[in-house]
């Protein structure tokens, strides 16, 4: 029976917990903080992007050239 009551006090303080931390308004500076985040966001987005051209860019040229290589080798054969 104790270990009930403690279970119980514990949910009831979780509860609590989430309920304030549902109904707290967020701070100026959350909005600030936000705003940094979103911009650092598109930041990574963008330099992913140019990362994901060069490296397809590379893998093509590579292709190409092993290609080649694979022709040539079959015509000395």
């Amino acid at each position: 029976m104790d270990a009930t009551i403690l279970m119980l006090a514990v949910i009831v303080v979780l509860a609590s917990c989430v309920i304030y931390m549902a109904v707290r308004r967020p701070g100026a500076d959350s909005g600030d903080e936000l705003s940094r985040i979103i911009q650092a966001q598109a930041e990574l987005s963008g330099r992913f992007q140019q990362s994901e051209s060069s490296l397809n860019e590379r893998l093509e040229s590579l292709t190409k050239r092993l290609g080649d290589g694979i022709a040539k080798q079959t015509e000395k054969t």
